[in-house]
């Protein structure tokens, strides 16, 4: 007496083979983004950044603005923080800085501010969940922050 081998049927088979290619091409996905945020990042935000993104909940959303500036924000509840990293950033005048405020509908709280290096980058990161905002922003601010937002707002992004 042989032992019965059940086969699954091969349809099942195939859905399988596709389940496991969308789940590898998100993942590439995620390495590569996160592979180009790291390589933007400075050692000391480099565990940051790698703790945010090695998240199941990870998100990254590109801030945009109307003048010069290239950044991303990288946030996971679960880690309770937010990434920006950037490039290129809004040139800050001697006496301001440049505040990041979450938007809930039409309500902004501060998060945070931040400076700009030498080079125009940014690598910073705020103990904050974006978990339910509509939105992120970021503005000129005098140094030490506001407590509402100066208009205009440099750069933006929906979550």
């Amino acid at each position: 007496d042989a032992p019965v081998v059940e086969l699954a049927p091969r349809r099942d088979a195939r859905r399988s083979s596709v389940r496991w290619l969308a789940v590898a091409a998100a993942l590439m996905l995620i390495a590569a983004l996160g592979g180009v945020l790291l390589g933007r990042a400075t050692a000391g935000s480099r565990t940051e950044l790698a703790d945010v993104i090695g998240r199941s909940d990870a998100r990254v959303v590109a801030l945009h603005g109307d003048g010069p500036g290239d950044a991303s924000v990288v946030w996971s509840s679960s880690a309770g923080k937010a990434v920006i990293v950037g490039t290129s950033m809004p040139k800050v005048p001697v006496g301001k800085t440049l505040e990041v405020w979450r938007i809930d509908g039409d309500r902004p709280t501060a998060i945070g501010t931040f400076a700009v290096a030498s080079d125009n980058s940014v690598k910073v990161s705020f103990p904050v969940d974006l978990a339910g905002a509509t939105g992120i922003g970021v503005t000129v601010e005098p140094t030490g922050g506001s407590k509402t937002p100066t208009l205009p707002i440099v750069m933006s992004a929906t979550v």
